[in-house]
C-alpha cells in the first residue's frame, strides 16, 4: 500500500478565504509559468519529505477531480526558514502564511504547506466512498485539512 493525501478545495468557504484559493484551474495556470506552488492546509500534520501523490476533493460537487504531484509537505515554520521557497506561495495565499491580510486585518495562519509540482484532471472523477483511509475505512469527509489515504491507483 502506498499512502497518498487528499485535501479539499472549497469555493464556498466564507469571507476568511480569498476566492482564488479554491480555484484549481488558476493553480494549474500558475504551474505553467513556475515549477511549483504551495497550497496551505489548516490541518496539523507531520512533514513528508519525499514525493507523494495528492488528490483534490471539490467540496460542493462531492467529487475528487484532480491528482497532484506533491513534492513534500512541511510545517509553516519550516517554510518561513526557506526564503528561496517563498516565491512558490501564490499571492492569494500570503495571508495564510503571514497571518495578516494586505490591509492589515488579522488572518489565521495555516500550519501545514503542500508543495505541488503538477495538477492533473482525472478522466473519471472519484467519490470519497471509493477511497480508503489508513485505518482501512472508507473516507467520509475531508473538511478541515487533509486525510491520508491508500493511493487508489496503486491498490492491488
Amino acid at each position: 500500500m502506498k499512502i497518498a493525501i487528499i485535501w479539499p478545495a472549497n469555493p464556498n468557504a466564507g469571507p476568511d478565504m480569498h476566492p482564488d484559493e479554491a480555484n484549481v484551474e488558476l493553480h494549474i495556470a500558475l504551474l505553467k509559468t513556475q515549477k511549483a506552488i504551495y497550497w496551505d492546509s489548516g490541518a496539523i500534520r507531520n512533514e513528508i519529505g519525499e514525493p507523494i501523490d495528492g488528490f483534490i476533493y471539490i467540496a460542493g460537487e462531492g467529487l475528487v477531480k484532480y491528482r497532484c504531484k506533491v513534492e513534500h509537505v512541511i510545517k509553516r515554520e519550516t517554510l518561513l526558514e526557506m526564503p528561496d521557497e517563498l516565491k512558490y506561495v501564490p499571492p492569494f495565499r500570503n495571508q495564510c502564511l503571514r497571518g495578516r491580510w494586505p490591509d492589515g486585518r488579522k488572518h489565521g495562519v495555516s500550519p501545514t504547506w503542500i508543495k505541488i509540482s503538477g495538477i492533473y484532471r482525472l478522466r473519471k472523477p472519484l467519490t470519497l466512498r471509493e477511497l480508503i483511509n489508513r485505518n482501512e475505512r472508507r473516507v467520509k469527509r475531508v473538511m478541515g485539512g487533509f486525510v491520508y489515504i491508500e493511493n487508489p491507483f496503486l491498490i492491488s
